[in-house]
């Protein structure tokens, strides 16, 4: 029987979870929720799923589980196997530092890039009208993060280890609409080739192409 996972296929949170369940061949079904028409901030919705009205929220038979990185932990936990690939590593200290990793994604990384992708990309959807100074602002931030990201990935392909984990797939949604959307020269530069070379071979993953269709 497939989770349920509410949300949608375009929400970089949801693509989070979609990675995992696809690294894992997890039957997994998505059922959307209309963002447009509020219903992710409707009572019974705060009430019965995720209390800030929020995407997405995993259902499982009676458990209920809000927070993507929540969710994908759990999945990991739950559902990798010796012979399938390890998204938590084993080792105690292989899987820490992929913890350090989803921590620094959310702390640095994901606040450069999602203000970049928020400002040009999610912005004009609610109807705004983005800011270019904000934008400005934003690229150099990250910029200045991933040129911490070329420290941490010299001779590696992954972030830990020498295998794709949970701390590689943190880190591809708001890259992937950031690359989409004017930032592909700054993950992509001969500036930062360690960058360039994890990015390459992360967003070359299988199990992220099936996430985004490809």
């Amino acid at each position: 029987m497939a989770i349920k996972v509410l949300g949608i296929a375009q929400s970089t949170c949801t693509l989070r979870v979609v990675a995992v369940a696809k690294a894992l061949n997890i039957p997994l079904e998505i059922e959307a929720v209309d963002l447009a028409k509020g219903a992710h901030k409707s009572p019974e919705y705060t009430a019965k799923y995720q209390p800030f009205g929020r995407i997405p929220v995993l259902v499982e038979d009676d458990f209920v589980l809000y927070e993507s990185r929540a969710i994908c932990r759990y999945l990991a936990n739950k559902y990798q196997t010796k012979e399938t690939v390890q998204l938590i590593p084993t080792d105690l200290k292989q899987a820490a530092l992929v913890e350090q990793y989803i921590s620094v994604e959310t702390s640095e990384y994901g606040a450069a890039v999602g203000k970049y992708v928020f400002e040009v990309v999610f912005k004009p959807m609610k109807g705004g009208v983005t800011d270019p100074e904000i934008v400005a602002k934003a690229r150099e931030e990250v910029i200045a993060a991933l040129s911490v990201y070329e420290k941490f990935l010299e001779g590696k392909s992954y972030l830990v280890g020498e295998s794709f984990t949970l701390a590689d797939i943190c880190h591809l949604p708001y890259g992937h609409y950031a690359c989409n959307a004017g930032l592909a020269d700054v993950f992509d530069s001969p500036e930062r080739p360690n960058v360039a070379r994890w990015w390459k071979t992360i967003t070359n993953e299988a199990a992220w192409k099936a996430a985004i269709g490809q």
